[in-house]
């Protein structure tokens, strides 16, 4: 069985439509040859349809963050923890070099394996901030 590509006369216009559209915006293509543009990468058919279906739609062209996090600050994180873990200890301890304090193993613990969930959960928090945020 083998397959064949289709290309109909509204893919060749279309791709030529988005050829153009790249040129007079002065788009750049990414490694894998694509337009790179706020809605994602497009191929020449693609910028034409989507540039056809703003139009015609008359959809929002700007550009929104699809994935919204429930947590965006480490402020809110932190204020959640203590929120969600009331019976855990607030006490500090020194450090083990000595020279500055940390809270204890129980209360750090319980912070890694909350982190650790809320940005396996989808919404819950970025990849980033995850690595990013700490108890104090």
């Amino acid at each position: 069985m083998t397959i064949e590509a289709h290309t109909t006369e509204t893919d060749a216009a279309d791709a030529r439509m988005g050829a153009l559209i790249a040129e007079l915006l002065h788009l750049k293509r990414d490694a894998q040859g694509r337009w790179a543009t706020a809605w994602g990468n497009k191929t020449d058919i693609g910028l034409a349809r989507t540039l056809r279906r703003v139009l015609e739609e008359g959809q929002d062209v700007s550009y929104t963050n699809k994935t919204r996090y429930r947590y965006t600050t480490q402020r809110e994180l932190r204020r959640a923890f203590w929120q969600e873990h009331p019976t855990l200890q607030r006490r500090r301890i020194p450090d083990y070099s000595g020279n500055g304090m940390m809270h204890v193993t129980d209360t750090r613990v319980a912070w890694c394996d909350w982190l650790d969930a809320l940005s396996k959960d989808r919404g819950g928090i970025s990849q980033e901030l995850a690595q990013r945020a700490t108890l104090d």
